[in-house]
């Protein structure tokens, strides 16, 4: 079997309000990297603890309300880019190809550490990928990745590479950081709280396909 053909991507798969039939495209592998630092929401909690003091809120919002005990973080000093080409090289592995056949790297990440050159650029450089492929960014938020698919898929089908990765690193230390620091000055009230909410419940991590 040609290892590029699967048929009919389905509607279910790509998208619930799209369908792609893509007739000679397939996917070889998905490979997932999971950050190594656990961070529990009692964690942030107890770093919040002055906040709740001064403003009488209570802890445990992010369990009650979110759901979330606990997300995770990178290392100090690992950015998004890193965790993504992670992320590739595992992809590559289990592909079984010859990574110099990549003709497109599309990075999907939400995280930017600039606005240019593209956080692709690093990835490909991370990666070791050849001169001939071509790298950009892709960012639509959560649906990014998805985006990333139809538009490799559609390169594929036409026939003008052989191959393409995915990928997608996301960090959210500094995110965090921010987020608990605002938090904490001393002019925050409750507002400050909830309309930060949501950055904390953010984790760390890495995929490609």
């Amino acid at each position: 079997m040609n290892p590029r053909a699967l048929r009919g991507a389905s509607k279910d798969f790509m998208n619930g309000n799209a369908t792609f039939n893509f007739d000679d495209v397939g996917i070889l592998s998905v490979e997932a990297v999971e950050a190594p630092e656990v961070v529990t929401s009692d964690d942030i909690d107890a770093r919040l603890t002055p906040f709740y003091e001064r403003t009488g809120a209570a802890p445990g919002l992010l369990q009650s309300l979110a759901g979330i005990n606990e997300r995770r973080q990178w290392a100090e000093g690992v950015s998004f880019m890193d965790a993504a080409a992670m992320a590739g090289e595992r992809a590559i592995e289990a592909s079984g190809i010859d990574r110099r056949r990549i003709g497109l790297m599309i990075d999907s990440s939400v995280c930017r550490e600039r606005l240019e050159p593209s956080s692709a650029v690093t990835v490909h450089d991370l990666l070791g990928l050849p001169s001939t492929c071509m790298n950009f960014d892709v960012g639509n938020a959560c649906l990014g990745f998805l985006n990333g698919m139809q538009i490799a898929g559609s390169m594929l089908e036409s026939g003008q590479i052989d191959y393409a990765l995915i990928v997608d690193g996301e960090g959210t230390r500094e995110i965090h950081e921010n987020t608990i620091n605002r938090i904490l000055d001393p002019t925050s009230t409750i507002d400050v709280l909830f309309s930060n909410f949501a950055s904390l419940t953010l984790g760390s991590g890495a995929a490609a396909m």
